[in-house]
């Protein structure tokens, strides 16, 4: 399994469209190795794998949100949602469908850090513009 978790993250990483924070990755997200690329693996292990997978997804989406790289996040979540999709479809193995808990926590951080940045975002975007900040009135508006 950890094997297969490398080899899924550094696809994930450096798919066909090189970093993941190009703009053109995002059209190739999920884009990640199959069973077939890994000779090493049995099917349960590459499923055990992909599963842990999505907490380095995870790890990797909070430095991405520490650097306010929404796009990243993004990225990271629509993977994590994608993976999550397809081995909520399957009859997976006891041993793996544990793992169902954690993908789903997972998920959950990063539409959290997602939100969390939309928020900083607008608040940013307030202060600059100058709205939201009410000046004290002045003599002559009490006196109107």
């Amino acid at each position: 399994e950890e094997y297969a978790e490398a080899k899924l993250f550094h696809s994930f990483l450096f798919n066909n469209a090189g970093s993941i924070t190009d703009k053109t990755s995002a059209t190739t997200v999920g884009n990640i190795s199959n069973p077939e690329d890994m000779p090493l693996c049995n099917v349960e292990e590459y499923l055990g794998g992909l599963c842990d997978l999505t907490g380095e997804i995870g790890r990797y989406a909070v430095q991405r949100g520490t650097k306010r790289d929404a796009d990243g996040v993004q990225i990271c979540l629509e993977a994590s949602m994608k993976i999550y999709h397809e081995l909520s479809m399957m009859n997976l193995p006891r041993n793996i469908g544990k793992k169902m808990d954690q993908l789903s926590q997972t998920v959950a951080k990063l539409e959290n850090i997602l939100y969390e940045l939309s928020l900083v975002r607008s608040n940013r975007s307030i202060s600059l513009s100058g709205g939201g900040r009410s000046e004290a009135p002045n003599n002559d508006d009490i006196n109107d």
